[in-house]
């Protein structure tokens, strides 16, 4: 994303991108690696960035104060419509949690938001036996998603905070083979996507 940022920084800014297709939108996506369908994602990145102007004038912020930068509020508002792509349950409250910690902006109530639970978070929280399972391959189901945030709910005050270091101990060494970083005795297993 961040590069993506750095080649076309005017697809952040919704004023700045009225001009281009939603195809167009699509391709400068894909150069960037940040969409594998850039089709429906530059139209969904297009109608994202419409409504913005549309009913926030064009600026991320007015959204955000207006919901006095509550996140439950913003996520509420997002999962109205308006927002393809963002209102997921994997995509907001990632989003809403790099708005608060990559952003900058002083965010209320995001560690309240379900923890985005992907085939990372999962494998992560399965290799170190937070949550017990059978068999050395496991399906990443809805019941397992549940479990694995409720788990991290009731474990830590703030599980979205969480996120980004379960994610990466799974890309970057249980996925790819390699031990725990700390040193911390793993289970064998392997998430897949249902």
């Amino acid at each position: 994303m961040r590069a993506l940022w750095l080649t076309h920084p005017h697809l952040f800014h919704p004023r700045d991108i009225a001009p281009y297709t939603a195809d167009g939108i699509g391709q400068m996506l894909l150069a960037g690696h940040v969409a594998r369908y850039y089709r429906q994602e530059g139209r969904a990145w297009a109608e994202t960035m419409g409504t913005l102007r549309g009913e926030w004038g064009g600026r991320w912020s007015t959204l955000l104060e207006d919901c006095d930068l509550d996140a439950l509020r913003v996520a509420s508002l997002v999962r109205q419509g308006g927002y393809p792509r963002l209102a997921g349950d994997k995509v907001l409250p990632f989003w809403l949690r790099v708005v608060r910690d990559v952003a900058g902006w002083p965010l209320t109530n995001v560690e309240r938001l379900p923890l985005p639970v992907d085939i990372h978070v999962a494998q992560s929280t399965l290799s170190l036996g937070i949550v017990a399972t059978e068999g050395e391959v496991v399906t990443l189901s809805d019941s397992l998603k549940r479990a694995v945030r409720a788990v991290w709910a009731e474990a830590v005050p703030d599980p979205m905070a969480l996120d980004p270091a379960l994610w990466t101990l799974s890309k970057l060494f249980l996925r790819a083979g390699k031990p725990c970083p700390l040193g911390l005795a793993t289970v064998p297993v392997r998430v897949v996507q249902s």
